[in-house]
Parts: C-alpha cells; structure tokens; sequence
C-alpha cells in the first residue's frame, strides 16, 4: 500500500442564491469530505498492519507508517493504532533498529508526536522511545524540557516510560555526555532529576 497523497481538493458546491444569481451562502462540501477522507485512511491503515503483522519492518514500511503520522487528515485514532502496532514490535524486542533510525529522521513528527493532547499518542511514543533509548542518545532529537515535563505527565504510565526512557539514556555514554552538557549549559529545576533518578532506583 502506498503512503497518503492528498486528493484533488472538491470543488465548492453553489446554491441558487450564491454567485451572479444573488447574495447568499456558498456551500462548501470540505466538511463532509475530511471525516470520509479520515475513515478511509483509518480502514487502509487497519488493512495495511493486518497484512504486515507477521513481516519485519523494512525502512519502506517504516516510512509508510511515517507518512500516515504526519499528514494532516489523518484521524487521532488512526495515529494511535499505527503508534500501538509500533509500540508492540519495539517492546517485542522486534524491529528496534529500524524505528530508531527512522524515527531519528524524523524528530520533528516525534516533537509533534510527544506534544499531543491525546494521552494514547503520547503514552504509544514514550513506550517506543523507551525500548528505542539504548540504541541512540534520544536527547539529541528530543528536547531535554520535553523529557522533563513528561515527568509531571498526568497519565502516571507516561510519567514512567518517560523516566525509563531518560535513564536507559543517559547510562549510555553518548546520553550521558549529551545530558550534563546540557545541564552546564542551562538552568534545570535539580529536583527534576532527582526524582527522575529515585523513580529507576525504586524499581
């Protein structure tokens, strides 16, 4: 299956009274269209992990799964099932490899990613940057505030994959030269790290 291309933009649909017959409305039929284009991306993703389930990940796949990520008319839900199949291989100890590099490319989606106001979003990214975090420096592809402010996350399973995340980092010694390069470099609430540190020696 090929990744997302925008359909032709539908045209605007005009009522007798609008243009040269009178003032009036235009009816415009974008707003049926978005919620259709929005079910079908959603039934094409559905069919697409179906039939990779028992397939490795390949950089082409990885970058499909990408496209859907980032373009605009896909659903939140749609996200959160290609995120979930995502989380599933990593902490499988499948496909690791791949998503860290493609996902390194691609630090901006993850920024958007780690900032969405669905909680399912957010908690399917920390767990695929958590089983990810031994394979690169994360911080040097997301912000060291994004990390922290995961930390206070509302949803506790977030709080937790974050801080694993950040730990299983900075034992790495690219993470770790990353990390207090960036605390000499800036002011940080230590308390933070702290707790960041008490949460993995608790476990």
């Amino acid at each position: 299956m090929d990744s997302p291309n925008r359909p032709p933009t539908p045209d605007s649909v005009h009522s007798w009274w609008s243009g040269s017959n009178s003032i009036g409305p235009t009816i415009s039929i974008h707003a049926a269209a978005k919620p259709l284009m929005r079910l079908m991306y959603h039934r094409q993703v559905r069919s697409f992990i179906k039939r990779n389930q028992d397939t490795r990940l390949s950089p082409e796949l990885m970058e499909i799964c990408l496209s859907y990520l980032a373009y605009k008319y896909i659903s939140p839900a749609t996200k959160s099932l290609i995120l979930a199949e995502l989380d599933s291989r990593v902490t499988s100890g499948r496909d690791m490899e791949v998503v860290c590099n493609s996902l390194k490319q691609s630090a901006p989606l993850v920024s958007e990613l780690l900032d969405s106001s669905r909680t399912r979003i957010r908690l399917h990214t920390w767990n695929i940057l958590r089983a990810i975090s031994p394979f690169d420096s994360l911080m040097s592809w997301v912000s060291v505030p994004q990390i922290f402010s995961a930390f206070s996350d509302a949803d506790p399973e977030i709080c937790e994959a974050s801080r694993f995340a950040f730990i299983k980092c900075v034992r790495t010694s690219e993470g770790s030269d990353y990390f207090w390069g960036y605390v000499a470099g800036v002011s940080i609430r230590a308390e933070k790290l702290v707790n960041a540190l008490d949460f993995v020696d608790g476990r």
